[in-house]
C-alpha cells in the first residue's frame, strides 16, 4: 500500500535550515504529523488546513525549528506529543504525552510506521520508518545537499556513526529529510554519507601526524582547506566531535587547548 505523504515547508530558510524545515504529513485517514515545525502564523495557518483525522504529533528531535510549534499545534488539535524523553541538554517545555521507544510502532492506514533511535545529531533524536513503503523520515539525521552538523556535548559522533550503520539494517529505499527534498536510493546515501564522515576523520589524523600539538581553530583551517573560510565556524564544532570520538578510542590526546595524536 502506497503511504500518502504530504509535505510542507516552514519559511525558515538560512545556513542550518537549508530551504526550510520540512513538515510531514504521514497518512490519508488516519495521520501522524512529524515535526510541526518553527513558531510562524503562517505555517500554523497551513499546517491546520492540512490536518485531517490526525491522531499525534510525533517529533524527532527537540531542536526550535522542528519542535517549536508542537504544543500550539497539539493544543488546537487536541492530540498527543509523542516524542523521546528529554536529554540533559533538551529543553523541558514541551509537555510529552507519550514517550517514545525503539522499535515503537504506529499503525496507519493498515500500514506501520517504526520509531528508530538514531542519536548523534542529538542523543534523543529519533527516525521514523514508514515500514511497507520503505520511506525513512530522517529528521536531522540525513538531509538533502549537506552533511548535518554535530555540535558536541549533545552531538555525538560515534553515536552518529553507529546510527547510520544501524539504518543499513533496515529495508529502505527512499529517505524523506527535515530539510530539502527525498532523497532515492537510500543505502547508497547513507553509504556516502558514512564514507565522507570517516575520510574526514582521516584527514583529521593526517593533519596531527603534522603538528606535535596543534589548537582547534589551526587544526580547523587545516582539516578544512577544501572549504569556504565562511563555513569554519561550524566546521569548528563538528571538528571537535571528530576530536572527541578519536579520544574515546585513544588516538588522539588533549593537553590544555591544544590536541596531538597519541
Amino acid at each position: 500500500m502506497k503511504l500518502k505523504i504530504q509535505t510542507v515547508r516552514a519559511n525558515n530558510p538560512g545556513v542550518m535550515t537549508g530551504s526550510g524545515t520540512n513538515t510531514y504529513f504521514v497518512g490519508k485517514h488516519h495521520q501522524y504529523i512529524i515535526d510541526p515545525g518553527p513558531l510562524d502564523d503562517d505555517h500554523l495557518n497551513t499546517l491546520m488546513k492540512c490536518a485531517h483525522n490526525a491522531r499525534g504529533i510525533l517529533l524527532t528531535h527537540f531542536h526550535k525549528d522542528h519542535a517549536d510549534l508542537a504544543s500550539l499545534l497539539a493544543s488546537k488539535l487536541n492530540i498527543p506529543i509523542i516524542a523521546c524523553t528529554p536529554g540533559p541538554f533538551d529543553r523541558t517545555d514541551i509537555h510529552i504525552d507519550i514517550t517514545l521507544k525503539d522499535g515503537m510502532v504506529f499503525d496507519i492506514d493498515d500500514t506501520h510506521l517504526m520509531a528508530i533511535h538514531t542519536p548523534g545529531h542529538a542523543q534523543s533524536h529519533y527516525c521514523f520508518l514508514a515500514v511497507e513503503d520503505k520511506a525513512l523520515f530522517t529528521g536531522d539525521h540525513l538531509m538533502q545537499g549537506s552533511t548535518v552538523v554535530i555540535n558536541p556535548p549533545d552531538g555525538n559522533l560515534k553515536c552518529y556513526i553507529e546510527s547510520l550503520e544501524k539504518l543499513l539494517k533496515e529495508d529502505i529505499q527512499v529517505l524523506y529529510p527535515g530539510h530539502g527534498t527525498p532523497i532515492e536510493n537510500a543505502y547508497l546515501e547513507i553509504n556516502k554519507i558514512l564514507r565522507h564522515r570517516l575520510n574526514r576523520e582521516m584527514k583529521v589524523l593526517e593533519c596531527l601526524s603534522k603538528e606535535s600539538l596543534i589548537n582547534i581553530d589551526d587544526l580547523t583551517k587545516l582539516t578544512y582547506q577544501d572549504r569556504n573560510q565562511s563555513i569554519y565556524p561550524i566546521a569548528k564544532r563538528t571538528l571537535l566531535a571528530h576530536l572527541l570520538k578519536l579520544k574515546s578510542e585513544g588516538k588522539v590526546k588533549e593537553e590544555g587547548e591544544k590536541w596531538r595524536l597519541s
